[in-house]
């Protein structure tokens, strides 16, 4: 009947399951265990699920048909945590190339809503969720330090910013000023007028680029989406098209990517992770006579890939080369920097399980190199699953 409680249906197919695998037919199976998911999605009092609902659920995820695991596989995502993890294990393991992809979607899902849900607690509840966490591991005090440390930069580098918006408001305001006054005497100039509203123009553009850095690092924690199998040559590509028209005239760019190389990445973050290291990089060696960028991309070992951006300009002094090693935001050797590309792309970087390193010396350039998980390229897996089919 329509509405009806799914419960005493699923009750008899574990007492009769629990005894023979098989006791129902396979098809009939099929359709208990999407109604078995169906259970979890709609929820209910736990005291009348829990006791059908997940020795059932560990039934049919070991099926002997791998249509039956499959169904279970879909949904898996709809289970809570600690029923989650062993299953999703186990079928993400399966000896069906089905029932394996099924998990694996699931779990992207699954991600994708934790990631959802972890973009709800940005900001004050973050601070707080994290604070509590400090608390309860390292005590009180360690907590506060934690906190006063949080303010103290979060002071410093807002009034860094304050600072330079203040001064290029300043020149705006000014500008505006100069431009109402000759309009009033009628005193019209095409070339100054012109000068003025391209100065203007560079400092709205100036300032449309750190309000898009901003909000790259304030997403630069987050959870990657989108993960998928990119050619580490392509993504070097893409960053270094977005830089054509910025690249100094007078560096010459080197490019030497392997092409059968790939890597498991948001594409959009690890391209704009090698755009801020190669934007870097330009503006060191540009200025001076036989500025020169390498770019290189190559396997280090079976699991990783390098990808390494060396400049020949000025290099880092001692004093600002501990801070790049930290990778402190809000300070930058290059005029009119926000000093968060650096930050962005290690964020980026390590969200993916890999890796910035950073090399300077004074008179010597600057060496950075991003350390990434190895992928096999698409497709190369297609003649196993094909065997399991």
């Amino acid at each position: 009947m329509p509405g009806e409680s799914p419960i005493p249906l699923l009750r008899r197919t574990l007492q009769k399951l629990s005894t023979d695998p098989e006791a129902i037919d396979w098809q009939e199976r099929l359709r208990r265990a999407r109604l078995l998911m169906e259970a979890f999605s709609a929820g209910g009092a736990v005291a009348e699920r829990e006791p059908v609902l997940v020795p059932l659920l560990n039934l049919l995820a070991g099926d002997p048909k791998w249509e039956v695991r499959k169904a279970v596989a879909d949904d898996l995502h709809l289970i809570r945590q600690m029923d989650y993890e062993p299953l999703a294990e186990k079928l993400c393991r399966d000896d069906n190339a089905f029932v394996r992809k099924a998990a694996e979607a699931s779990r992207k899902r699954r991600r994708k809503a934790r990631m959802a849900l972890k973009q709800k607690l940005q900001g004050i509840e973050l601070v707080l969720e994290q604070y509590q966490w400090l608390k309860e591991k390292h005590g009180d005090e360690v907590a506060l330090a934690a906190l006063r440390i949080g303010e103290t930069y979060h002071m410093a580098l807002a009034g860094h910013t304050a600072h330079h918006m203040k001064t290029d408001l300043g020149v705006v305001e000014g500008r505006i000023a100069q431009l109402r006054r000759k309009i009033a005497g009628k005193r019209y100039d095409p070339e100054a007028f012109d000068s003025s509203l391209e100065k203007v123009g560079d400092i709205v553009g100036r300032h449309a680029r750190l309000v898009q850095q901003m909000l790259a690092y304030a997403r630069s924690r987050m959870t990657p989406t989108d993960v998928g199998v990119s050619a580490l040559h392509a993504l070097v590509e893409a960053a270094i098209e977005r830089l054509a028209e910025a690249k100094p005239d007078d560096v010459v760019l080197e490019v030497d990517v392997q092409k059968d190389l790939h890597v498991p990445v948001t594409a959009s973050q690890i391209e704009e992770a090698i755009f801020n290291i190669l934007d870097n990089a330009l503006h060191a060696a540009g200025g001076k006579e036989g500025g020169r960028v390498v770019v290189t991309g190559k396997a280090i070992n079976g699991k990783e890939v390098a990808v390494t951006v060396a400049d020949n300009g000025p290099g880092v002094s001692a004093r600002d080369m501990k801070e790049q090693k930290v990778f402190v935001p809000g300070r930058s050797t290059k005029r009119g920097g926000s000093g968060l590309g650096l930050v962005i792309a290690r964020n980026y970087v390590e969200m993916h399980d890999g890796d910035l390193v950073f090399e300077s010396a004074p008179g010597a350039g600057t060496t950075v190199t991003i350390l990434l998980p190895r992928a096999a390229a698409p497709g190369a897996g297609d003649a196993a699953d094909s065997a399991d089919r």
